[in-house]
């Protein structure tokens, strides 16, 4: 599954998929927001929870995305060195949630592997 590939790879960048901010780790300060992203198995959804070193964020409120602003966002880091992690702030832009995009695996400890149910309203099901 996911979790296990994630962890036994430790964070492998080569197998991250190309997102809103490139090619790099996604996290999340909310569990709703990590819970888009799970896919439940015998009726459990599983996410892992990092302590993540953002250093210098890129902050990135734009509304607006195109694939060259996700590339930029990912070479204000990695080619750059301007910054050491992004903030997309679509809370700010979208008035729903804030992503921390990291490329460095230096950067992402995992410290606990929760699983969980889904409740919705007092009953178990999709949020």
């Amino acid at each position: 599954d996911a979790v296990t590939s994630i962890l036994s790879s430790r964070f492998d960048r080569e197998k991250c998929e190309f997102g809103l901010a490139g090619r790099g780790f996604y996290f999340a300060e909310r569990i709703t927001k990590a819970d888009e992203y799970t896919i439940e198995s015998n009726g459990l959804c599983c996410v892992i929870v990092c302590r993540v070193l953002l250093g210098h964020v890129n902050v990135c409120a734009d509304a607006n995305w195109s694939r060259d602003k996700n590339q930029s966002l990912e070479d204000s880091v990695c080619k750059t060195g301007d910054y050491d992690s992004v903030m997309v702030d679509r809370e700010r832009s979208r008035d729903t949630f804030r992503e921390f995009v990291v490329y460095d695996t230096a950067r992402c400890l995992p410290l606990f592997v929760v699983w969980y149910k889904r409740w919705t309203h007092g009953r178990r099901g999709s949020p």
